[in-house]
């Protein structure tokens, strides 16, 4: 597990009012918090993609979320709880980005979304 927390698609850029794009310093300071969490893991990610053959292996990656936003006092799942499938791409893309390994050898995603008093992420990637 990384000590890595969650960062929705939707926080990572803004827009000017002529319209240009730009990352936002939230997602810049989140860029640098993620590349202190996997300097401890990354030799381990290297040594699971050492030898990778896209002719003949995919990427399969799991993704749990803990959050304590998730439902309303009423017990309802919360509107307001970050979107799953918005989770994704941030972590995958500064990931790979550190890796030999282009993400888009990813063929199998599982995602989940719990209840957790801390929020946290956990993060499972294999190769089959």
């Amino acid at each position: 597990m990384l000590p890595i927390l969650p960062m929705s698609l939707n926080q990572c850029e803004a827009s000017t009012r002529g319209g240009r794009r730009y990352k936002t310093k939230k997602f810049k300071a989140w860029r640098e918090h993620v590349t202190r969490g996997l300097e401890t893991h990354l030799r381990e990610l290297q040594n699971l993609f050492e030898g990778f053959d896209s002719r003949e292996e995919i990427i399969a990656l799991e993704l749990k979320f803990g959050t304590p936003y998730l439902r309303t006092k009423s017990e309802t799942i919360n509107k307001k709880s970050i979107d799953l499938d918005n989770i994704f791409k941030p972590i995958v893309d500064e990931i790979f980005s550190h890796l030999e390994v282009d993400d888009a050898f990813i063929c199998e995603i599982h995602g989940s979304k719990q209840y957790s008093n801390n929020e946290f992420m956990e993060i499972t990637l294999e190769r089959k």
